[in-house]
């Protein structure tokens, strides 16, 4: 395949293929004529067909089901399925960017495959980013939502391992329809407005549909939960103590004792006399500082969307039957903020090692720790927490974009064909304030001295005056008059705030031709061909002062490219037999698709499925696929950068082993670590070579003729995931180097000195590693129980069970963490099961909801990724959502009231996340909430 082809050749070489295609027996064409039903696309396939049953299971979310669930967001829905895992959503505090996420099977977000109406969409995020922002989707235009639940290259092609999530929206029609929707949460707080318009209008030869949409939520702080207001940890004994961080308000210094010996001093939070600091995260009333309170748990957002979709019936041509023009227009746009704890000022943590806090400076000496003979010390490791800030605010601004045309036609009765162009883009902007400029803070805690004004200025003398510099007080109070002042910060961080720009962009051309190509014995022989082309950009543009590390917490280095790819692909589906015995029809399917990318050159993947239908009742399906993902922007071109990731250094024990002593630590064990996290250098790796998948999925529905309006489904899916892109984290590489001295050459340490120990760094760049394998299954019962004399019953019950989930890393033992949560993150329960009731009598309607969770064994997170020590049993989790409607038939309206979370519970109890729980369970945050809701159709 060439590099590049333009779409009017496509055009011209696919209508002569069609022309040269076979022809079809007149017998056939009168049965074509005679046929009903309306053929229509079934995610997962790109031929149109009658009968709905395929051998991939598709799951299905209607309208209705959206509306019946409470969730004003499409994403916020999804992440309660039984087959969703932990995903970012409002409700994380560390999702800078605001966006909402789905990851299927938990296999990563990035490798599942989100659509709207079978097209792509771009990225979403900060810039430069792996997944699509569910939230910039508004739920006033969707119809339905199909989620494949098998893997789909040989379709549709790059990360649609784990599935498909095609977003359909609604057809146009005569409607004039506005929604109104208010709620709070039970606790008078997270306040909720959802405001939406859709009309639409129907000619003879046209349809359009426009709709506009308005949603805010306010924040809710960490501080305002129980569950959230202290950051607990979990105790070898197995009790919990009251964690938080050593960069504390009330400053934490290390100076020498009477002895010589190092010791770690603070004024407490009492703001008494210098003492030793009590550090330890198992004692009661420690010294360490709790970040929760100021932290939100619920991040406040502002979005609004419009959208326009609409076809024109240009009539028969010379070259084509039913010509028709499609196009689809949405625009969203969000203000998102996130706040974060007050930055804490460590230069150690930035890697500054030589920002001696002088003994010639003003306030060290007047409030300052001394020594024995009363003089004040050079600090060289101080930390203090600036509280007198707002907090670390990130504000938000987000515009997503999307364009789709499409022109298509008929050559016969039995051929159509499509040519489209698909245009996406997806833009951020982020400002974060309460950060602080090194260089200047270097300066303000050197020497100084007053000038003939009596003004305190920084420097030794006026000949070596630093001019516009503050002199920086850390030993104050804050809330008196000893605390940091306005003008200190303004000169630390006033003219420094973060700055990053960044977008996504995807550009999609595609000519597609459809159709019967002969009429078998047992059906019809479906045939689809096309090209593709994409073109993927991204970037990440963050300010100066970041990209130089010039400012604590800052936004990083630049990430930016792009790739393009050249496809082509066959799909057929192929009637075997019909009506014999055990056998009402049996279908095989066949699809290829081969790619070829600028960056790491061709693949070809294809899929086998089978469908069996043996009797009305029983039917068998089943699918072997081969499905790739290749490395996005972030993952080959992100900038590299110094971060943060939680935990603890295992090295810092009494005794550190031979391995650590190797990577720097003193054998003598003077080091300690006590800030629970661990620098880490992060950045992204060109030479990314595609993820790799196979996949086989096994299958039975079982409609029982015992029981009307009754269908069952099991299927059973493997997925084997090779050369998967990803990081070893810093704590496993950590854990490694000194249990089995795997990995030490990526641990950076200060080897000499003062700072001997100290983590500069744990090298975590995008590899290609192992892979992950998952093993499991997922099962449907749907019941339409119909009428009895107290209303119309349809119940439905979803479960999904996780028999194997593997991470394989090199190096390490592969363990199954299937009903686990290790290392603080990466929650795969064993069981998840959802089940509703829906009911309706007259002009009331009713819906409940049921969402298990199954509990999970959580190894903590100082054991790294080691079965050894202390583990802890993640409670399962139970929700219940109610919502009942009034249908007022006169005005053609209808009033729901829904309540979710009815019985207040909490989330259970989960280390290594600020929250103390995990986002899996995020539902349970916000506790008990109450919704109204006006429906309005004209």
């Amino acid at each position: 395949m060439t590099k590049n082809f333009r779409l009017s050749a496509l055009s011209i070489a696919l209508t002569t293929l069609a022309t040269s295609l076979p022809a079809t027996s007149a017998q056939a064409q009168e049965q074509q004529a005679n046929q009903d039903a309306e053929k229509i696309l079934v995610t997962g396939s790109r031929i149109p067909r009658a009968n709905l049953s395929k051998p991939g299971a598709v799951t299905m979310i209607s309208r209705q089901d959206l509306e019946n669930t409470g969730y004003s967001n499409v994403g916020d829905l999804l992440q309660t399925l039984t087959v969703s895992a932990s995903a970012p959503n409002p409700s994380d505090n560390g999702n800078t960017s605001g966006v909402t996420n789905f990851d299927l099977r938990g296999l990563g977000s990035q490798r599942t495959l989100v659509l709207l109406n079978g097209r792509r969409l771009p990225n979403g995020g900060n810039g430069a980013d792996a997944a699509v922002d569910l939230s910039a989707i508004p739920t006033a235009i969707i119809d339905r939502v199909e989620i494949l639940l098998d893997g789909a290259s040989s379709v549709y092609g790059s990360d649609a391992i784990a599935g498909v999530v095609n977003i359909i929206t609604r057809q146009a029609d005569d409607i004039f329809e506005v929604t109104a929707e208010v709620g709070q949460s039970g606790e008078g707080d997270a306040e909720t407005l959802s405001l939406e318009l859709v009309t639409g209008i129907v000619g003879d030869k046209g349809r359009f549909m426009l709709s506009a949409s308005y949603d805010e939520k306010q924040e809710v702080y960490a501080g305002a939960r129980e569950f959230s207001r202290y950051d607990w940890t979990l105790n070898a004994d197995g009790s919990l103590g009251q964690g938080g961080s050593s960069a504390v308000p009330w400053s934490l210094l290390k100076v020498k004792d009477a002895n010589g010996n190092d010791i770690q001093v603070t004024r407490g939070p009492e703001f008494g006399e210098w003492r030793p600091a009590v550090l330890d995260k198992t004692l009661p009333n420690n010294d360490l500082y709790n970040y929760q309170e100021p932290s939100l748990l619920q991040t406040p957002f502002e979005r609004y969307s419009m959208s326009a979709f609409g076809e024109y019936d240009l009539g028969d041509m010379a070259f084509s039957d039913a010509v028709t023009f499609n196009f689809e227009a949405l625009y969203s746009h969000r203000r998102s903020t996130t706040n974060g704890a007050p930055q804490p000022l460590v230069p150690v943590w930035g890697g500054y090692l030589d920002f001696t806090y002088s003994p010639d400076n003003y306030y060290n000496k007047m409030y300052g720790p001394k020594d024995a003979n009363g003089n004040p010390y050079a600090i060289n490791d101080w930390a203090r927490r600036m509280v007198e800030t707002n907090g670390r605010i990130n504000s938000v601004e987000n515009s997503q974009y999307r364009i789709a045309m499409a022109l298509s036609g008929e050559f016969n009765a039995f051929w159509n064909w499509e040519l489209a162009y698909n245009y996406g883009r997806n833009d951020n902007k982020r400002m974060k304030t309460g950060i602080f400029n090194w260089p200047a803070a270097k300066n303000a805690v050197g020497p100084t001295h007053f000038d003939d004004q009596g003004v305190l200025r920084c420097g030794a003398s006026p000949a070596q005056l630093i001019a516009g510099c503050v002199p920086l007080n850390i030993f104050g109070q804050p809330g008196t008059d000893s605390e940091i002042t306005a003008e200190m910060l303004d000169y630390l961080s006033g003219d420094w705030p973060g700055l990053q720009h960044g977008f996504n962009e995807v550009k999609v051309m595609s000519a597609n031709i459809a159709g019967i190509a002969y009429e078998l014995p047992a059906g019809e022989l479906g045939l689809s061909f096309g090209l593709e082309r994409q073109e993927i950009e991204a970037l990440n543009q963050t300010d100066a002062v970041s990209i130089n590390i010039l400012v604590t917490d800052g936004l990083g280095r630049p990430t930016g490219g792009g790739y393009t790819v050249n496809e082509a692909y066959l799909e057929a589906v192929v009637p075997l037999l019909a009506n014999a015995p055990l056998v009402e029809s049996l279908e095989l399917n066949l699809a290829t698709r081969y790619s070829d990318y600028d960056t790491f050159g061709s693949t070809t993947n294809s899929k086998v499925g089978v469908f069996w239908a043996l009797n009305d009742q029983f039917s068998i399906r089943g699918t072997w696929s081969e499905a790739f993902r290749a490395p996005n922007v972030v993952e080959l071109f992100k900038g590299q950068l110094p971060a943060f990731e939680n935990g603890d250094d295992p090295c810092a024990i009494a005794n550190p082993n031979q391995n650590c002593i190797n990577t720097g630590v003193p054998a003598d064990g003077s080091y300690s670590e006590t800030i629970g996290q661990i620098r880490t250098n992060t950045g992204g790796n060109p030479d990314l070579q595609p993820e790799t998948a196979k996949i086989k999925t096994l299958g039975i529905i079982y409609q029982p003729s015992w029981l009307d309006r009754a269908s069952m489904t099991f299927d059973f899916y493997d997925i084997k995931l090779d050369n998967a892109v990803g990081t070893i984290s810093a704590v496993t590489k950590l854990r490694e180097c000194m249990d089995n001295g795997l990995y030490c050459d990526s641990v950076n340490r200060v080897r000499s000195g003062e700072f001997a120990g100290v983590i500069t760094g744990v090298d975590v760049f995008n590899e290609n590693l192992g892979g992950i394998n998952r093993r499991g299954l997922d099962a449907e019962f749907v019941y339409d129980i119909g009428s009895t004399a107290i209303g119309d019953f349809k119940t439905m019950l979803n479960w999904s069970y996780v028999d194997l989930h593997e991470i394989i890393e090199p190096g390490v033992p592969t363990r199954d963490k299937a009903g686990q949560r290790m290392n603080g993150q990466h929650a795969i329960p064993e069981h998840r099961i959802n089940g509703t009731l829906n009911w309706v009598m007259d002009d009331i309607s009713a819906t409940w909801n049921v969402y298990y969770t199954d509990s999970m064994l959580e190894v903590s997170q100082d054991q790294g990724g080691t079965l050894k020590g202390f583990t802890h049993n993640i409670s399962s989790a139970v929700m219940h959502n109610a919502q009942v409607t009034y249908h007022l038939d006169t005005f053609n309206s209808q009033l729901s009231f829904g309540i979710t979370n009815i019985f207040d519970k909490e989330p259970p109890f989960a280390t290594g996340n600020g929250n103390n729980a995990d986002p899996i369970h995020s539902s349970f945050f916000m506790g008990r909430e109450y919704y109204l809701r006006l429906k309005v159709a004209l």
